[in-house]
């Protein structure tokens, strides 16, 4: 298999002479391929069949870049793609072995043959180098991270990406939402994508270079899902798009550093990168389960991938462990920051309160949620709730009273502060524009004293769904599942 090679160096625009640059006493050669074609190893260059179709492949001493013997193909990498030659065609591992040979020999006899021979040196050491791992490490997080969001209460909405919530400077929601999904066919389809991408990085650019990778394709995503109106963003995608960015940079600007068992042909990559910029263009071609794709997202982690793969040069190393080393921090830290908010909620949950009063006004669900979840912490303290009263007597004024879930949380938390003439005329306006739900009856029931008052009773979307209501699931979901309905989207 072969990919396309440039016009000027086919078999038919092949000088006849083919003496320049030629090793000195090369003598012609032909190896047998399959039953009805061969590889001819002539002055300058050698010719081979071409993959796709019919016909034949030149190519010059000059432009071969690396030759190895892989367990079921000879992988020959050129300044303008690989050509992949079966091993059972070739007749196994010792003919595959003599053409190697004799194929590295000619390289290696042309001028510069000890910068060409030291080259491969450096990618055959590459190629012995330990099976990539840093992808799967990263896809391993990743299960985990899904296992925490479906087990840990309250670990989804600590880590997710959240336009207000970034604003008030929860900075750690960059990183740590890259790691959630959003149902398990989100999660394997992120994961098939980087385990893949990313090994074939890995063996050109090393452990410490991947995670370079990954660190700059992360933070490029995220930078560019500014640019894109996503109220919520989850997902591996964007560093698995950094990765084949980074394929791409490296195929088409530094093949000479590649070890050609770590290249896939031109044509099957630039295939697969069109597909998924046409999928980002043209969204409604998925299913309706897969079709809240992050564009932005994708096209940002592409490009800082590509970037920071062509920045892995030994002349750039410090550089490079650096920035290994601070994705690893960085993204440590975030989960650290989740954590200890889940342990200990009410500093966190506090200090949002206060930032987001301070600022602008911002969605009357977020003020609505954030009170909500203040009320029904255990041990707020009372300046949270004070906070706490504000920004829900905030949402109410902003929905015009006229929104009975925004009535509850006002009412629950008036009466968390004791205030409970308050909480009953609260839900007594809840009651008004929902009558017949037993919920908010259930509530006046609380508040009155008529029912314990740790005894809260179930929110009708807690009885129908799994997932919490600023999730936007539909009742029947299976835990795990997160439904898209048009205004409350979450993209991936």
């Amino acid at each position: 298999m072969t990919d396309e090679q440039p016009p000027s160096e086919s078999p038919a625009d092949a000088p006849a002479d083919a003496s320049a640059g030629a090793p000195p006493a090369a003598t012609p050669a032909r190896f047998s391929y399959g039953a009805h074609a061969e590889i001819e190893l002539g002055a300058s260059g050698f010719r081979a069949p071409r993959w796709p179709g019919r016909g034949e492949v030149f190519v010059a001493y000059r432009d071969v870049t690396h030759v190895v013997v892989e367990p079921r193909a000879l992988a020959i990498g050129t300044r303008f793609g690989l050509v992949l030659l079966n091993r059972g065609q070739l007749g196994g591992e010792a003919p595959a072995r003599e053409l190697a040979e004799a194929l590295r020999a000619r390289v290696f006899a042309l001028p510069g043959g000890d910068e060409r021979r030291a080259r491969f040196a450096r990618l055959d050491a590459k190629q012995r180098a330990r099976r990539p791992w840093i992808a799967a490490l990263l896809v391993a997080v990743t299960g985990v991270v899904y296992a925490l969001q479906q087990l840990v209460p309250g670990f989804y909405d600590a880590a997710i990406y959240r336009p207000p919530l970034l604003a008030l400077g929860e900075w750690w929601r960059y990183a740590a939402t890259q790691f959630l999904h959003a149902n398990p066919a989100h999660l394997l389809m992120n994961a098939v994508s980087a385990l893949i991408a990313g090994a074939f990085v890995e063996r050109s650019l090393g452990r410490a270079g991947t995670l370079f990778v990954a660190g700059a394709a992360g933070f490029g995503a995220m930078y560019a899902s500014r640019f894109g109106a996503y109220s919520e963003l989850l997902g591996f995608s964007g560093v698995a798009a950094g990765f084949f960015g980074a394929l791409l940079a490296i195929e088409f600007f530094a093949p000479a550093e590649a070890p050609a068992s770590a290249r896939i042909p031109r044509m099957i990559l630039v295939i697969v990168v069109a597909l998924q910029a046409a999928l980002d263009l043209l969204p409604w071609l998925l299913p309706r389960w897969a079709a809240h794709t992050a564009g932005w997202a994708h096209l940002g982690g592409f490009a800082a991938g590509a970037l920071a793969a062509l920045l892995v040069r030994d002349s750039a190393r410090a550089l490079v462990v650096l920035g290994a080393a601070a994705a690893v921090a960085v993204s440590a830290a975030s989960f650290g920051v989740v954590a200890r908010n889940l342990f200990d909620p009410m500093p966190a949950l506090e200090q949002r309160a206060r930032t987001m009063l301070q600022g602008p006004v911002v969605n009357a669900m977020e003020l609505n949620n954030l009170a909500w979840q203040i009320a029904t912490t255990k041990a707020p303290t009372p300046r949270a709730l004070e906070a706490a009263a504000q920004l829900a007597e905030m949402a109410a004024a902003l929905t015009g009273r006229s929104e009975p879930t925004v009535l509850d949380t006002l009412a629950e938390v008036y009466f968390a502060l004791g205030r409970k003439d308050e909480a009953i005329a609260v839900i007594e306006q809840a009651i008004a524009l929902a009558p017949g739900d037993t919920y908010y009856e259930e509530q006046r029931r609380r508040f009155n004293g008529e029912r314990a008052a740790d005894d809260r009773p179930k929110p009708p979307l807690e009885q129908e769904s799994p997932t919490p209501p600023d999730r936007g699931a539909e009742p029947g979901l299976p835990p795990g599942e997160i439904e898209l309905p048009p205004g409350d989207e979450i993209t991936v």
